[in-house]
C-alpha cells in the first residue's frame, strides 16, 4: 500500500493499492472493498493476502488507454494481432474481432489484448509456426483474455512450446481462454511472479499449466483436464491454487522441489494419480476433493506438509459445517472417506485420521453430507390383487454430489405374525407420463416419463414403463412453456451446469448450429434445418450412449420455432 502526499510516489495525494508484497490481516475470506477491488485472506496462522488489482482512490483517475482494433477483413486498424502489438504504446488495449488468426505473437510491452466478444469460441489464435509459442510475453502487466488458442505442438528437446509463455514476466492476467491441443498450455518460467490465471480451460495437452521457479502466483477456477499432466509445479513456492478442476489426466497435480504452496477447494478427480509430491515440504493442502485411482504419491523427502487446518466453523467444499482436511474418495468406492465414515458427533469430519505416508497425515478427513437414516414405518393389509403403495420414504434418499447418481434404499421386514411370501412382494418405482407441446403449436401427443422427488422432476434412464429403476435417474433439464430467443453466440442456461448455445446461422436463415454443453464442456451439436420438407421439422433430440449402463438415453429435446432478423445489420436470433 502506498500513500502519496507530495514526497511519495504521487504528488496528488492518491491512495494506491498495488499487487505488491504480502500484507498481513486477520483471518477471513474474500474481502470486497468495492469498485471490483477484492482481497483474498487465508486462514493460516501466518496470514497473507495479495491484491488482485491496482486501484486509485481520491485524486485524478489515470488516463484512459487507447483502443486498437484488429479484424481479419481489413475493416479495423490492423489485420493481425502482431501488427497491433508492434504499433501500440504502453497501456493500450488491443481489441480483437471474431475470426481465426494464424500467427505467433511476441508481447514486449504493457498491453491488454482481449477478444471483442469475450467468448473464446469465436476468436481463435492458431500457431503459424507449431514449434514456437503462440503468445510469448516478456513484459509485466499484460492481460490476455477471451481467446481459443491451439497449435503449439512441436517443441524441440529442452525447449517446450506453449500457448502462452511468460518469460520472466510478472503481474500479468491470463483469463477466460480455451487452450487445446498444445504441447504445454501455459508456462510461467524464469521467476514469473505475482501473475493471475483464472477461468482458463486447458485440455488435450502434454502439460496443462507449468510453473517453474515462480512465486506469489494465483490460479483460480481453471479447468486442467484430459492432459498427460494437469498442473506441474517445479522449484516454485508461495503460490496459491483455489477452486480449480483437475480431472481425467494421467497426473493431476505434481509438486517437485516446491515448498509452502497453498491448495484449497480444488476438485481433483478421475485422474490416474491425483497429487504427487517429490521433495516438497510445508505445503498447505486442505478442503479439496480427491477422487482418483491413486490419490497421493510421495517420492523423496516430503516432511511437514499440512493436509488439514484446525477444525473451524466454516462451510467446507462438500457443504459440511466445518473446515478440516480433504475428502478422500476413489472411483471404485474404496477411498478413505468412503470406507471409514466414522462420525459419532455428526460433524461430517471423520473421527479417524488418514495416514497418507511418512510424516503426512490428514487428521480431519471430510465426509459427505448424508440424510437421516432413521426408519419410517408403514404397515399395509394383505390384498388379493396387485397393490399400489404410494409411500415416499425420503429419509432414505441419497445423492452422491460427485457422481450425480441418485439412489433410494428400502428395507422390508415382516412384523408380528405377518409374512411375506416368496415372489409375492414387488417394489417398483412407477413413472408417470407427461404430455408436452411446442410453444404455440398444436398438441403432438408426445410424452416423457417423469418421477418427482423433493418437488423437482426427474426422468428415468429408460422409457420402458415396466423396468423403470429408481437408482438410475436424470434430472429434467428444461420443463417449461417459455419462449426463449437467443442471439448468435448467446448461451441459454438449462440448469445444473447444462447450457445450450446458438453458435451460427447460415446465410439463407434456414439453418442454425446448436451446441449442447455441460459445465462448459462439449456434449453434442447439430445443424438444425428449418426448411420445408425437412424430416426433423426443426426439432433436435440428444440421445447419449452408456449413461449409467443405459444406451440411447434421451437427455434433451428442443424445437426451433423460427429464425429472426428484424433489420439489416442486426444480429441473427433463434427462437426456441
Amino acid at each position: 500500500m502506498e500513500i502519496g502526499g507530495g514526497s511519495g510516489p504521487d504528488d496528488t495525494g492518491d491512495l494506491i493499492f498495488k499487487n505488491y508484497k504480502p500484507v498481513f490481516l486477520e483471518r477471513g475470506s474474500v474481502q470486497d472493498l468495492g469498485d471490483n477491488l477484492k482481497f483474498r485472506v487465508f486462514d493460516e496462522p501466518e496470514l497473507k493476502f495479495y491484491p488482485f488489482a491496482e486501484w486509485r482512490i481520491m485524486g485524478e483517475s489515470p488516463q484512459e488507454e487507447t483502443q486498437i482494433h484488429v479484424c481479419r477483413d481489413g475493416t479495423a486498424d490492423y489485420t493481425t494481432i502482431q501488427e497491433a502489438v508492434d504499433n501500440a504504446v504502453e497501456g493500450d488495449m488491443i481489441v480483437v474481432h471474431p475470426g481465426i488468426y494464424i500467427e505467433n505473437i511476441n508481447v514486449d510491452k504493457e498491453l491488454a489484448i482481449i477478444s471483442r466478444s469475450g467468448y473464446p469460441g469465436d476468436t481463435v489464435v492458431q500457431a503459424a509456426s507449431p514449434n514456437s509459442h503462440v503468445f510469448h510475453v516478456s513484459s509485466d502487466r499484460v492481460k490476455i483474455s477471451g481467446f481459443s488458442i491451439t497449435g503449439a505442438t512441436q517443441g524441440i528437446p529442452n525447449n517446450a512450446v506453449a500457448w502462452i509463455y511468460l518469460d520472466g514476466a510478472s503481474k500479468n492476467t491470463i483469463q477466460n481462454n480455451e487452450i487445446v491441443n498444445n504441447e504445454i498450455g501455459i508456462i510461467l518460467s524464469d521467476f514469473s511472479n505475482e501473475n493471475l490465471l483464472q477461468r482458463n480451460t486447458v485440455q488435450n495437452s502434454d502439460t496443462g499449466i507449468l510453473l517453474e521457479g515462480g512465486a506469489y502466483n494465483t490460479l483460480i477456477r481453471n479447468d486442467a483436464s484430459y492432459n498427460t499432466a494437469g498442473i506441474y509445479i517445479i522449484n516454485s513456492s508461495l503460490n496459491q491454487f483455489f477452486q480449480n478442476t483437475i480431472s481425467e489426466n494421467s497426473f493431476g497435480i505434481t509438486l517437485l522441489n516446491s515448498d509452502k504452496n497453498y491448495l484449497r477447494e480444488n476438485r481433483i478427480s478421475l485422474n490416474r494419480n491425483g497429487i504427487m509430491l517429490e521433495n516438497s515440504k510445508r505445503n498447505s493442502i486442505y478442503n479439496n476433493r480427491f477422487n482418483n485411482t491413486n490419490n497421493v504419491e510421495l517420492e523423496g523427502n516430503n516432511n511437514a506438509n499440512f493436509w488439514n487446518t484446525s477444525k473451524a466453523s466454516y462451510a467446507n467444499t462438500l457443504g459440511g459445517p466445518y473446515l478440516g482436511g480433504n475428502f478422500w474418495a476413489k472411483p471404485d468406492g474404496n477411498g478413505f472417506s468412503q470406507i471409514y465414515p466414522v462420525d459419532e458427533n455428526e460433524d461430517l469430519i471423520s473421527d479417524l485420521s488418514y495416514n497418507i505416508g511418512e510424516y503426512n497425515t490428514d487428521y480431519f478427513p471430510l465426509l459427505l453430507p448424508y440424510f437421516n437414516r432413521s426408519t419410517s414405518k408403514a404397515v399395509g393389509d394383505e390384498a388379493e390383487g396387485p397393490y399400489i403403495w404410494n409411500y415416499s420414504n425420503c429419509d432414505l434418499f441419497f445423492c452422491d454430489p460427485d457422481t450425480g447418481i441418485y439412489t433410494e434404499n428400502l428395507s422390508v421386514n415382516a412384523v408380528e405374525s405377518r409374512t411375506i411370501g416368496e415372489g409375492k412382494l414387488v417394489y417398483k418405482t412407477q413413472a408417470g407420463y407427461v404430455k408436452y407441446r411446442y410453444q404455440e403449436k398444436d398438441w403432438k401427443g408426445e410424452t416423457y416419463p417423469i418421477i418427482g422427488f423433493f418437488g423437482e422432476p426427474y426422468i428415468p434412464l429408460t422409457d420402458k414403463y415396466e423396468i423403470v429403476r429408481v437408482n438410475k435417474l436424470a434430472k429434467l433439464l428444461v420443463d417449461d412453456a417459455e419462449k426463449h430467443t437467443l442471439r448468435t453466440g448467446e448461451i441459454l442456461d438449462l440448469g445444473d451446469g447444462y447450457t445450450l448455445e446458438s453458435r451460427m446461422v447460415d446465410a439463407e436463415k434456414n439453418k442454425v448450429w446448436l451446441i449442447f454443453l455441460r459445465e462448459g464442456k462439449y456434449v453434442a451439436d447439430e445443424i438444425i434445418d428449418l426448411s420445408e420438407g425437412n424430416e426433423n421439422g426443426g426439432t433436435w433430440e440428444v440421445n447419449l450412449e452408456d449413461v449409467e449402463g443405459e444406451d440411447g438415453v434421451l437427455v434433451l429435446r428442443v424445437h426451433i420455432n423460427q429464425i429472426l432478423r428484424e433489420e439489416e445489420g442486426e444480429e441473427d436470433m433463434v427462437q426456441i
